[in-house]
């Protein structure tokens, strides 16, 4: 990074800090030096979700480890994961307790987290496939501050199930259905996409925001996601087949 864009940096986060009204940074960068290290913390807004997601971050599947660690390996340099997201939100909750001990686990991956207010440019600057900002974005960032990849929000067939409704359910019961089947799932698409994402960069692609996939209801939870969006369908294992 140049001396003026650390010059640029510490000015930013300095005038965030003081609550100037200022705009949030739409500089990956800026908003990466005002992240911290994300921590599971009692006593907060949908805490039993972040619990129960915490604690279930300890059991990935060991597939899903190696493919993070294979396509980690080949990236020079490492990545960040800087996350954007929020105690009341259930996708965070389901989501970045995971990613967290993906990050702990695999060499050459870091992961720091903020709020929509300081990272709410990031948020804009990728939406949802429907157009939305929206809580967890996760960008992927290189030793030079560029965003090689993304995942946001949702795993794919979730996302359309619960945008879509194909099943036209009431707004309670589709919340509850969608929260019933991230305790079922237990990261396992969230990190299967994101090694997917980390395959592409170590590719030299750029897979920012996987697309919806059209589905008629939800997938089973806890099946390792093998394919990318745009290629044919390939095989899929449950964790320990």
């Amino acid at each position: 990074m140049t001396i003026a864009r650390v010059l640029t940096v510490v000015l930013t986060v300095s005038a965030a800090a003081c609550g100037g009204g200022e705009p949030p940074p739409s500089d990956p960068e800026i908003v990466w030096a005002a992240a911290e290290p994300w921590v599971h913390a009692d006593g907060v807004l949908l805490n039993d979700d972040w619990a129960f997601s915490h604690a279930a971050s300890v059991s990935l599947p060991d597939e899903l480890l190696e493919r993070v660690s294979d396509a980690a390996s080949r990236i020079e340099g490492g990545l960040r994961m800087l996350a954007v997201t929020q105690r009341s939100c259930i996708d965070s909750a389901h989501s970045i307790p995971y990613l967290a001990a993906v990050a702990d686990a695999v060499p050459g991956l870091t992961m720091r987290a903020v709020g929509p207010r300081m990272g709410g440019a990031l948020m804009e600057a990728h939406p949802t496939p429907d157009g939305r900002a929206a809580t967890p974005t996760v960008l992927l960032l290189d030793d030079r501050g560029e965003v090689r990849g993304c995942w946001i929000e949702r795993p794919a067939p979730l996302q359309y199930w619960y945008v879509e409704n194909p099943e036209d359910l009431g707004r309670l019961d589709r919340f509850g259905a969608k929260t019933d089947w991230y305790e079922a799932d237990r990261g396992v698409h969230v990190v299967s996409e994101m090694a997917r994402i980390l395959e592409a960069v170590a590719d030299g692609e750029i897979l920012c925001g996987l697309p919806m996939e059209a589905v008629t209801a939800l997938p089973e939870p806890g099946v390792v996601v093998h394919r990318l969006p745009d290629a044919a369908p390939d095989s899929a294992s449950t964790p320990g087949s």
